[in-house]
């Protein structure tokens, strides 16, 4: 339980790879990374980098602010930052 308590935050960078991966096949060669006030796709990111980007970022984010004893803003970016993952591949899924 003390285990669960100390590193279960670290499950959701892990299922969000998970995720990633089942749904890569159906996803576009490129992926927005970052849209303009009108709507259009500024920044696009090959597949092969971008499903793994958000999740090694949460990892480094989860080890930060565990280290700096905040684990509760870790995890609440941690969960922000899945949210946009997961919308933003199912709006662009084929």
């Amino acid at each position: 339980m003390v285990f669960l308590k100390k590193y279960g935050a670290y499950g959701i960078p892990i299922c969000l790879l998970l995720v990633s991966l089942l749904l890569y096949p159906r996803l576009p060669n490129e992926l927005p990374m970052q849209f303009s006030l009108s709507g259009e796709v500024n920044r696009t990111m090959n597949k092969e980098f971008a499903i793994w980007c958000i999740p090694v970022l949460e990892a480094v984010i989860l080890l930060y602010t565990d280290c700096r004893d905040n684990r509760i803003a870790g995890l609440a970016i941690a969960i922000l930052l899945t949210i946009i993952q997961l919308g933003i591949m199912l709006l662009f899924m084929r």
